[in-house]
């Protein structure tokens, strides 16, 4: 049913709950998951005038290492990758991956914001939710 299940991870709770639920869901379903982190390299290249690009790629690839490393204890397959993109929407960014590695399904956390919260800082996750050609499952940390 979902052999291929892509799961973004930021290093957030919510993303962390995602993971968690990815992992439980490829174990129950003998799937595959690949766990993404997207380095938008155009926003930290020119935060404050500082380069931190190779600090966040280094952060994220310690996320995705022990994302696999979760995994693997569960007995379940997994890959990761760091997406650079520039400029280009995290969102997009997830969607374009799901669509080249074909995914089945996507698996991510949500802070569930709602209210003028929401709207100021919009939803990575609605966007996936409203563009995604395949299913998407949010997590919701508690």
């Amino acid at each position: 049913m979902y052999r291929n299940i892509l799961c973004p991870i930021d290093g957030s709770t919510t993303s962390l709950a995602g993971m968690k639920e990815a992992i439980a869901l490829g174990k129950a379903l003998k799937s595959r998951i690949r766990f993404i982190y997207v380095l938008d390299t155009f926003i930290y290249a020119t935060a404050a005038g500082l380069d931190v690009t190779d600090q966040v790629r280094t952060i994220g690839q310690n996320l995705l290492d022990g994302a696999v490393a979760e995994a693997a204890h569960a007995g379940v397959e997994a890959s990761s990758e760091i997406l650079e993109t520039s400029g280009i929407a995290v969102a997009q960014a997830i969607l374009d991956d799901a669509k080249s590695w074909k995914a089945h399904v996507i698996v991510l956390g949500t802070h569930g914001r709602q209210g003028l919260t929401h709207l100021v800082l919009g939803s990575d996750a609605e966007k996936v939710v409203v563009s995604s050609n395949v299913p998407v499952l949010l997590v919701r940390h508690e």
